[in-house]
């Protein structure tokens, strides 16, 4: 049976390429992650229909962006009636990106100019992702620490802060897209602009390590452990409102197994998770910018009666500009590719 993908791009002239899909018959030995990570994630129909999204091809896209992100916690004891919510002291970061072909990756600081920055006790927070886009592939891994939250009682007003009270959270997920006329890079990446209005359906693995850890904190006892995997089938559309104005929304439901450690108590649970995004932007030849709001939520019961919750937000506003690579990496970023065509002959 047999499927072999087959790419042809049309190229104007410019510094763009614009791509559009055409299925044909694939060979299914020939799909192999670690050669489709180098592989051109465009496709291109040999008729008169229009391309679906271009390439900022051999481009560098710079941004400057706001993010919050946080990881908050909810206790909840049915036998007991009680729901704690375990709420980290928030950051506001301001950050350098950097994106080119399939990769970024970005730095920032927390500057006292933001309001809640100011007041923060000690607390300290640090968050550093990277992902890689290998075709229709998205590979994200992601790395979350915190220290310094307060316990809050639903239904009260007391806020009890603990400095020791730690969370770390480590881990990615795997997805693949099955629309080629869709492009995720659109969205996460700004090397790349959808043209026409497109959906897609993925099918994702998602995998995680999570930890509370009082740190020795006066009235907080030592500390839990989770352990998450989870199939999380989703769909995104990219809603082209203009010639450079577009609308992202995606939604993602899924249920998995969790492995939770308590104090050498250990469970196996159920695992149910959800997430939701937004995005709006503008995308012109250089500059864009826009807005990022990603929320995720994953619930699993550690005890008789008792489940934990934990949601991850991720909200950002960025503005950008996209320059020339330099010739010496667009140079070796061919080299590369190329030794994975081989391998792939």
């Amino acid at each position: 049976m047999g499927l072999r993908p087959s790419s042809k791009c049309r190229k104007p002239r410019g510094k763009t390429r614009e791509c559009s899909p055409k299925s044909k018959r694939l060979d299914m030995k020939s799909w192999f992650p670690i050669v489709a990570i180098f592989s051109a994630p465009c496709f291109a129909q040999q008729d008169s229909i229009a391309p679906y999204f271009r390439e900022f091809e051999d481009k560098i896209s710079t941004q400057l962006f706001v993010l919050n992100k946080s990881n908050d916690f909810v206790i909840s004891s049915e036998n007991e009636d009680v729901e704690v919510n375990i709420v980290p002291n928030n950051k506001t970061t301001l950050n350098v990106g950097f994106q080119y072909d399939i990769v970024a990756f970005s730095f920032g600081f927390a500057p006292k100019f933001f309001a809640d920055n100011r007041d923060n006790k000690g607390s300290r927070m640090t968050s550093f992702g990277l992902e890689f886009f290998p075709g229709r592939w998205m590979q994200r891994l992601e790395y979350h620490n915190q220290k310094g939250m307060s316990l809050e009682p639903e239904g009260t007003s007391v806020k009890l802060y603990y400095k020791n009270l730690e969370s770390t959270r480590i881990g990615g997920s795997t997805d693949f897209f099955f629309n080629r006329k869709f492009s995720y890079r659109a969205i996460a990446l700004q090397n790349v602009q959808q043209l026409r209005s497109a959906g897609s359906f993925s099918a994702g693995l998602n995998y995680h390590y999570s930890s509370l850890d009082g740190n020795n904190e006066p009235g907080i006892e030592g500390g839990i452990k989770f352990y998450d995997i989870a199939f999380t089938p989703a769909y995104h559309y990219n809603w082209v409102i203009g010639k450079h104005i577009n609308l992202v929304g995606g939604l993602s439901i899924g249920a998995g197994i969790n492995f939770t450690n308590d104090e050498g108590d250990e469970t196996t649970s159920a695992l149910y998770t959800s997430s939701l995004l937004l995005a709006p932007g503008y995308n012109s030849e250089n500059w864009f910018f826009g807005a990022n709001l990603r929320a995720s939520y994953s619930d699993r019961q550690v005890n008789s009666g008792v489940t934990v919750g934990d949601s991850m937000v991720y909200a950002t506003v960025f503005v950008g500009y996209r320059f020339d690579a330099p010739e010496i990496l667009v140079e070796r970023t061919k080299q590369i590719k190329s030794k994975f065509q081989k391998v792939k002959q």
